[in-house]
């Protein structure tokens, strides 16, 4: 039996799909009521967005960051007592993290990501593309020349990168990739996330934030900002107040927690961060959690280890 722990990835937006929580939403009374207490606390309907969309509402950043996170804490309370060596979150996921590590409450948490969508969604300014099958110094080399107008807003793994910044310069250093056997996809955000076009959104985001008592984490957080574990209540929330304008450092996160896991949980939609494990790390074992089917199984197989109850 393997000694090495257990970590638990929390996804980000873009994750989302109309219909998600509907069947957790109607057979567990747990879940209800947090898809309820987040209809109250928010100024729309959030389990009609989700159940039966329109998708264009449900991608909308305001909308889509409140509903992944409350979709993943509805999963995450679903699960037995599992002990665990770190938490980490993609973007968004790490303010789900905050949740299951008791820095927040989901009641505090899921007005923050409503707020920080709203800020985020009106910074109409610049794109994103994913590239892929290239090196992260490649993409480095030819981001040079362009660096006030385009950056690396994810280290997603050793093949995928994403650029942020201006339109025009994210879609030339786009091209410059494809040229040299890349293959890149824009992706459908409203703006240019993790780069130095959110500073004004930040700053507002930031107030918000200072208006929130951080708790120290029960479980080290491994924070896209400076990957590495953070559980210090003010130092976590140091570290979010930097978040939208920097990359997410997240190939760098699945190593360090590598050292001491062998086995990633991705919680909420979606099975983005499960693949991402796998090909940064070929010899960890990575599962979702996303429905209840997936839920059933990942739990067999960690009681059959002896680690959850």
């Amino acid at each position: 039996m393997s000694k090495k722990g257990v970590a638990l990835l929390f996804p980000g937006q873009g994750s989302q799909y109309v219909g998600m929580g509907k069947y957790l939403y109607e057979k567990f009374e747990g879940v209800k009521e947090l898809f309820d207490t987040a209809n109250r606390l928010l100024s729309f309907d959030i389990t009609r967005i989700c159940f039966e969309g329109p998708e264009e509402e449900l991608r909308r950043t305001s909308i889509a960051q409140p509903a992944i996170l409350t979709l993943s804490i509805a999963l995450w309370r679903l699960m037995p007592s599992i002990s665990l060596k770190y938490i980490a979150g993609h973007s968004l996921g790490e303010y789900t993290a905050l949740v299951v590590g008791g820095v927040l409450p989901f009641t505090e948490a899921v007005k923050l990501v409503h707020k920080r969508g709203k800020y985020m969604e009106t910074s109409r300014k610049g794109t994103m593309f994913a590239i892929m099958k290239m090196q992260r110094e490649q993409v480095e080399e030819l981001l040079k020349g362009w660096e006030e107008k385009c950056v690396i807003a994810n280290y997603n793994s050793p093949e995928q990168i994403v650029i942020s910044g201006r339109e025009e310069a994210v879609r030339e250093v786009a091209r410059l990739a494809e040229e040299k056997g890349a293959r890149c996809v824009q992706l459908a955000v409203s703006g240019a996330f993790h780069s130095p076009l959110m500073e004004e959104a930040n700053n507002k985001f930031k107030k918000e934030l200072e208006k929130v008592k951080f708790e120290d984490s029960l479980v080290p957080i491994v924070c896209n900002v400076w990957a590495k574990p953070l559980s210090k209540g003010e130092e976590i929330k140091g570290a979010l107040q930097l978040q939208m304008v920097n990359p997410v450092r997240w190939e760098e996160s699945i190593r360090l927690m590598g050292e001491e896991v062998d086995t990633f949980i991705e919680v909420g939609p979606g099975n983005v961060l499960r693949n991402l494990a796998k090909r940064i790390l070929p010899e960890a074992r990575a599962w979702s959690i996303n429905d209840k089917e997936s839920l059933d199984k990942v739990l067999e197989e960690l009681r059959r280890e002896g680690k959850a109850s």
